[in-house]
């Protein structure tokens, strides 16, 4: 098995070191404070739970149990890469702080008290450290609770994060900051702008106290600058989220044909999983825009209790005959895309978070894209592929591994203590 923590780094605003967002969010690894004397690689990064991480899938086991098989980022079916010194993706938070308060996000508007902006120090430390380890970085993503934008510091990191590790570098932004005469220069490869619609009504729908042409001036301002500079980068991306309320014809080809105007290069078409989601299929989409990447259209999004059920007795077949290894991968891979879709439409992502040991809440009255009796028919197969986990560990005898499962599904109520 695979997750992208394998070789990433998620670090947030504070210094927490998060195992990715999403389910992720829920286990913290480790917290890195600027000036104490560690090195970021030899001291955190090759030790404790980031190596307990790449030890557990060597071994084909999920590092956590019980939260990993939630969690999105997590690919069951896909060989474990024991390649090193490679930083597949660094993603950064430069700021937890926000002028909007988008419906679905996380960040708390009304007290900023707890709020961080990273300061320049500890960027630097951390990226020095994996220099000096002789890493290099694929992938850079800079974005988090909050608009990174707000760091008065984030250009200046970009061109550093550029100049010692490389990498391909993504930003993503609301796009209502100002424009700054600095992002062309900082070498950042992409600046992915939030555009959920061209209409200021329909746009402050989700992206509240938001300006859609704010948003307009910041996108054409960079293309200009970009083409003032006769050079290719950053390139520009409009990220649209599919919803019920924004997904007619009329309105997509509205946003193709001004993207075209302002010189976007591309389009991010995201099927939310959120509450309001699009029912629009791809195939459905009215196409008038040569680059368009859709995103999160996935089947397992509409799994039914009739293929889960298929597949947890395929699982259980592997596992009464001793094939032991491939039933816990599909037991693993049913929880995983079960998780998917019990929580298809949730409602906040406070909620989202909750369901990772609160699922049986989440579940009891129904949820927003299933009834009652089909909720509890998908968990109660969620329980049992957690058992029959702890089952196969136990007789493997890795009774540690057992445990772990055991532990989990105590704490989430799956069984009584």
């Amino acid at each position: 098995m695979r997750c992208v923590m394998t070789y990433g780094l998620y670090l947030r605003a504070d210094g927490r070191l998060p195992c990715y967002c999403g389910a992720g969010e829920t286990v913290t690894l480790g917290r890195y404070v600027p000036g104490e004397g560690r090195d970021f690689v030899e001291d955190v990064f090759h030790k404790g739970l980031f190596a307990h991480i790449r030890e557990a899938q060597a071994c084909g086991q999920t590092p956590f149990p019980g939260v990993c098989e939630r969690c999105s980022y997590l690919e069951p079916d896909a060989p474990f890469d024991a390649e090193e010194r490679v930083l597949r993706w660094f993603h950064l938070e430069p700021s937890m702080h926000c002028m909007l308060d988008c419906e679905w996000c996380q960040g708390q508007r009304t007290d900023t008290s707890g709020l961080k902006t990273m300061p320049m120090e500890l960027l630097t430390e951390v990226t020095d450290s994996f220099a000096r380890a002789g890493y290099r970085l694929e992938k850079g993503n800079v974005c988090g609770v909050g608009e990174p934008t707000l760091n008065p510091h984030l250009w200046e990191m970009m061109r550093y994060v550029k100049d010692r590790l490389g990498g391909d570098m993504l930003i993503s932004t609301n796009g209502n900051s100002p424009y700054s005469d600095a992002i062309v220069p900082s070498g950042v490869d992409k600046v992915k702008i939030a555009i959920d619609s061209t209409r200021q009504e329909q746009y402050q729908r989700y992206r509240k106290r938001g300006s859609i042409e704010r948003v307009f001036e910041f996108t054409r301002r960079i293309a200009e600058a970009r083409e003032q500079a006769g050079v290719a980068t950053p390139k520009l991306i409009w990220q649209y989220i599919m919803f019920n309320f924004n997904d007619s014809d009329e309105e997509l080809l509205e946003l193709q044909q001004r993207a075209r105007q302002m010189g976007v290069d591309s389009l991010r078409i995201v099927y939310t999983r959120c509450n309001n989601y699009s029912s629009k299929s791809r195939e459905a989409f009215p196409r008038d825009f040569d680059d368009i990447d859709f995103f999160q259209i996935k089947d397992e999004s509409l799994l039914t209790v009739e293929e889960a059920r298929e597949r947890l007795a395929s699982a259980d077949a592997l596992r009464a005959a001793g094939e032991l290894e491939e039933a816990a991968t599909g037991y693993i891979g049913l929880v995983n895309d079960t998780t998917k879709r019990l929580l298809l439409g949730v409602e906040t992502y406070a909620d989202f978070l909750d369901a990772v040991y609160n699922m049986e809440r989440v579940v009891q009255d129904g949820t927003p894209s299933l009834t009652q009796e089909q909720a509890h028919a998908l968990y109660a197969m969620e329980v049992a592929a957690y058992a029959a986990l702890a089952d196969i560990y136990t007789r493997k005898g890795e009774e540690r591994q057992a445990g772990r499962y055991r532990a989990f599904m105590q704490k989430a109520g799956m069984v009584k203590a």
